[in-house]
């Protein structure tokens, strides 16, 4: 009686891998807008912390926030790829897509509440 297990396909671990990529630009991100608000850390820029920071949010936070979600996408199909072909490495395609659901998560409600915040601003 032999036991025909699946082989184990690259998908569940380019999944987790490529979570914890994206995970990674995510709060690297956080922690410079963080540390440019608080800190005081100008970069020697000349700009004050808070000016700073807001450019950081505004200007380079739209480059990471897109490496971020589009290295999430990526990561996610190879998390749901995994999970239809029954690879024997679940636990880590479901690791991979709880990470980038995490990540992708934030900008998707920032995304789906942009049209009730022109409804609510009282503009008459």
């Amino acid at each position: 009686m032999t036991t025909d297990s699946p082989k184990p396909s690259r998908a569940a671990r380019w999944s987790l891998i490529i979570g914890i990529l994206a995970w990674s630009v995510w709060c690297v991100y956080f922690i410079i807008f963080a540390a440019m608000i608080e800190g005081g850390t100008d970069f020697g820029s000349g700009l004050d912390a808070q000016a700073l920071g807001y450019t950081v949010i505004f200007g380079g936070g739209l480059a990471a926030s897109v490496i971020s979600v589009l290295i999430a996408i990526i990561g996610l199909i190879a998390g749901i790829r995994a999970l239809r072909n029954k690879d024997p490495q679940r636990g880590m395609a479901i690791a991979g897509l709880l990470l980038t659901i995490v990540c992708i998560l934030p900008y998707l409600c920032i995304i789906l509440s942009l049209p009730f915040s022109g409804l609510f601003s009282g503009g008459n």
